[in-house]
């Protein structure tokens, strides 16, 4: 049995690939290993039923995802992998761009992009994706993403930038108590996540 992951930092897509071929989708939590210890990793992989009733059958996974672009944080999915499902007999693991360059690209060189909580570009030459300038995150990069998006709604609502109309909509909509907000970025895990909470309004 394989199963094909595509993984952001907010939500992990899980498609199930049976002896049959039929096919089953089930979603977890983002699994970005570069702000996720190994039991935070495995908690949220056995989040889901699915998985942790297929673990046994499982032999290949492939996996596509946010903060997978060095040889540490790919051991640090392989590790959580290996533990869910102890019949792995192959694991492949990439950055989440990979998943972009084979589903759009049919080989052909191609700038691919992807945007979600995080955002990216890279050169696909046919054969290697490459990226020249290394992502250094949500702080100092991923302009556009959901988690700059999410920014600059809160920080146009802060300054007064928002007009009134779409203030009042947004504050129906969210609880924007500067404590909640402050406890957000700095108490609790995945800022960046939170911030792209905002992106659907």
């Amino acid at each position: 049995m394989k199963i094909v992951v595509d993984s952001g930092s907010t939500k992990a897509d899980w498609i199930v690939i049976k002896s049959d071929h039929t096919t089953e989708l089930t979603t977890t939590l983002g699994l970005n290993p570069e702000v996720l210890d190994h039991q935070d990793l495995v908690a949220r992989i056995e989040q889901s039923g699915v998985l942790k009733q297929l673990k046994n059958q499982v032999t290949e996974v492939y996996f596509y995802g946010s903060g997978c672009g060095s040889l540490r944080t790919i051991g640090y999915i392989q590790k959580a992998l290996a533990e869910v499902f102890p019949n792995l007999q192959k694991t492949e693991v990439k950055e989440d761009t990979y998943a972009a360059v084979f589903a759009t690209t049919q080989g052909q060189p191609a700038i691919v992009c992807i945007n979600g909580t995080g955002s990216n570009c890279s050169y696909f030459d046919g054969e290697k994706l490459h990226q020249h300038i290394a992502s250094l995150g949500y702080l100092a990069m991923d302009d556009c993403s959901g988690s700059d998006f999410g920014r600059q709604l809160i920080k146009a609502y802060y300054l007064k930038q928002m007009p009134e109309d779409l203030r009042l909509i947004f504050e129906k909509q969210y609880d924007l108590d500067a404590d909640v907000i402050k406890n957000n970025f700095y108490k609790k895990e995945n800022p960046y996540a939170y911030l792209a909470s905002f992106l659907p309004f």
